[in-house]
């Protein structure tokens, strides 16, 4: 039994101690994903503090609320979020919003998914990108969507969800310019009683155009 236990407990020290993806962000010559952080958070985060940030393929269950949007890219961006209850296959999806022009903008939105999710991206021309790493197409080391978890200027945790909107390929060993600044959307998980608030804040706002 006492070896059992110690083969066991060698397992979960080498499972938890196993490297996430192994990030490489490039500029392209548009804003940079970390200038774009930066702006957004207040912080100093540079292209290799940003490379080793954490990064998760999925969130929990709860309450989200967009702060955030930015495109760079020539094609329309259509985000959501994804069941990914099962590991590595996409499950019912529930669309967020599509940006079709170039923006870097506040944007409030809340949602709340009831099981463990993913985000994807479908790009008007390209295949859908996902937050986890297996379905993405191509088979790159990295995927297309990455989930930072980054601390801000005050030390309060926020997720920034960043899209790569081309396809890994093998010859060049990337996906197109892998800038990840195609989407990035910016989410925070509320302070209790700021649901309420912004949901008091959107009947007002309903109302007003109704008047109107």
């Amino acid at each position: 039994m006492k070896k059992l236990f110690t083969l066991w407990l060698a397992i979960l020290v080498l499972a938890i101690a196993l490297p996430a993806q192994a990030i490489t962000l490039y500029n392209s010559g548009e804003p940079t994903l970390w200038s774009i952080v930066n702006g957004w958070l207040g912080t100093t985060y540079t292209q290799a503090q940003l490379e080793a940030a954490p990064v998760v393929e999925t969130l929990p269950a709860n309450n989200y609320i967009v702060l955030h949007r930015a495109r760079y890219s020539a094609w329309d961006q259509a985000f959501g979020y994804y069941d990914a209850s099962t590991a590595n296959t996409p499950g019912t999806e529930t669309a967020l919003f599509t940006l079709t022009s170039n923006v870097n903008e506040a944007y409030t939105y809340a949602f709340a998914p009831g099981t463990t999710f993913g985000f994807y991206d479908k790009p008007s021309g390209s295949d859908k990108k996902y937050t986890e790493l297996v379905p993405n197409p191509g088979s790159g080391p990295q995927s297309n969507g990455l989930i930072f978890k980054l601390n801000d200027s005050a030390g309060k945790l926020h997720y920034i969800i960043a899209f790569e909107d081309q396809n890994y390929s093998s010859s060049t060993g990337k996906m197109g310019d892998q800038d990840h600044n195609d989407l990035v959307v910016h989410a925070v998980v509320p302070l209790p009683g700021t649901l309420i608030l912004l949901g008091t804040s959107l009947l007002r706002l309903a109302g007003r155009r109704r008047r109107q």
